[in-house]
């Protein structure tokens, strides 16, 4: 287990080797991944409403997932409002400022 002042980046040329992520991985660019207990978190401004949001995730899963040889949906354990904001960096809030509920 990696201690928990240990950090990495993707998208910046500026990863941690000690941190199994790729440099070329999928992450949306400004995203940080910091090893959180037993998995990692993914923190990162919304691309909406711009302010911060993070997910907890399995390391193993995401690392599978960023390799490219697995769909997200097939290994990341986590909410579809967690995987749209891996994919998209729009947060919940994001979203629901984006698409507000109608009221009748």
């Amino acid at each position: 287990m990696m201690s928990n002042d240990t950090e990495g980046t993707c998208g910046d040329g500026n990863e941690n080797p000690e941190f199994d992520i790729p440099a070329n991985g999928v992450l949306r660019a400004g995203q940080t991944v910091t090893p959180w207990d037993d998995r990692v978190r993914v923190e990162g401004n919304c691309v909406v409403t711009k302010k911060l949001h993070s997910i907890l995730v399995e390391e193993d899963e995401l690392n599978k997932w960023l390799t490219g040889d697995h769909l997200i949906q097939e290994v990341l354990n986590i909410s579809a409002d967690d995987r749209e904001f891996l994919m998209t960096g729009i947060s919940p809030e994001g979203w629901n400022v984006m698409f507000p509920v109608a009221t009748v």
